[in-house]
This record gives structure tokens, sequence and C-alpha cells, in this order.
């Protein structure tokens, strides 16, 4: 590396918290320990538990569990459905939850060492605390993903990059785009029932009446699959 480019990366590397402070709204730390139990050759049922530090990471924001299941259509193509109960946490500890109900259809092809998918994901939240005006307001979301992994050849690591959005469907002031997220992430097989990924994830969120709020996400995930 020769002096100019040195230069160059100590000066990006001075910068970047700056650059960051100056547009972050918000840094989060998202960590899940999720479980899949493979029922036959077709069903799978899982299990997921996750809590998100808002606040710069300084408290508790949300606390997640997650039951579903899958089922296998062929080899590229999978349907699925869970139930999700979430616990919204205040600045004053008080807990306001929200149930979602979801169906998934999962698209997935493996071109070389690539794996590339697609889910399409309904979604409908009750007794979502908003504000109270919209205390009542059940918002439903077609949410699309797109995701890629690649298999590094002689390693066990892959990394994986995603793209979501959210597009509201009864929204009563405007039906949009509310929410979109971009995530790059290294994931590594520990052992051949567990996979620990670790990930970096922008959100952004935009509605009418609120300020538009920008997310920067340090995720961990610990994943069993039986």
């Amino acid at each position: 590396m020769n002096k100019s480019l040195a230069s160059i990366v100590v000066l990006l590397i001075c910068l970047a918290p700056t650059l960051l402070l100056a547009q972050v709204e918000d840094f989060q730390s998202w960590n899940s320990v999720s479980i899949d139990w493979k029922l036959n050759k077709d069903f799978t049922a899982s299990a997921e538990q996750e809590f998100r530090l808002v606040d710069n990471a300084s408290r508790l924001g949300e606390y997640i569990s997650v039951v579903g299941f899958q089922y296998k259509v062929t080899s590229w193509l999978r349907m699925g459905a869970a139930y999700r109960l979430t616990l919204n946490y205040d600045l004053e500890d008080q807990a306001y939850p929200d149930h979602r109900i979801y169906t998934d259809l999962n698209f997935r092809i493996k071109p070389g060492r690539f794996t590339l998918g697609y889910r399409a994901r309904y979604q409908i939240v009750f007794q979502q605390f908003i504000s109270d005006n919209y205390s009542n307001f059940n918002p439903q979301h077609l949410r699309h993903k797109f995701s890629a992994k690649y298999n590094i050849s002689k390693t066990p690591l892959y990394p994986f990059a995603e793209f979501e959005f959210y597009q509201s469907l009864n929204n009563p002031a405007e039906n949009s785009i509310q929410k979109t997220r971009y995530t790059g992430g290294l994931g590594y097989p520990i052992t051949d029932y567990a996979t620990l990924e670790v990930y970096y994830r922008f959100v952004e969120k935009s509605f009418r009446f609120i300020k538009p709020k920008q997310e920067y996400v340090l995720g961990f995930s610990l994943g069993f699959s039986f």
C-alpha cells in the first residue's frame, strides 16, 4: 500500500465516526436465538426469541417471541405462517404488546456458489400502540425481501446481503413504501447444528405524520437446526 492510499484510508477511518453521528438518529443492537425442528421431509417448525436495544443500545426497546412453521412445496418454493408477540417498551419501561400474524412465500435458487432468494410476506399487526389517535389501528403490510448468499470455496464462512421494503396496504392517510432495510453480514457454522450470523443493517422509516427515522443496527443471530 503506497503512502497516498494509506493516508486516505487513515483519513476515512478518522472521519467515519463524525460522518455517522451527523446522519444517525439512533444506533441499535438486535440479538436473537432461533430453533428449527424438521418434523419430516416437508414440514419444519420454528421458534425465535429476540431483544432489541435502542437509544444508542442503552435500553430495551422491544422483546419479541415468534412461533411458526414452513412447508416445502418444491426444491425452490416454500410456504410458511407464524405468530409474533412483541413487547414495546417506552422510556419508563412500560410495555405495550402487539400481536402479529404473517404468511410467507419463499423462492430460492442456487446458481453456482450463490443462493438467491425472494420472500413475499403479508402481515397484519393487532393492538399496536402508536398514539392516542391511532391506538386501534391494525396496520397491514406486504413485505418484499431479496437476499443473496455466497459460499466461499475452502471455508465455512459465507457473506450475505439483503434488501427489504414494507408496502402499506391499509394506511388511512396514504399507502406507500413505509420502511426499507439494507443488510450486509457474515455467517459461520459453529457446528453441524448451530450457525452464528453477524450483520450490519440500515433501516429507514418514512411515515406521513412522523418524522422520517434512520436506524443503524448491529445484529447477532444464533440459529439451531435439528
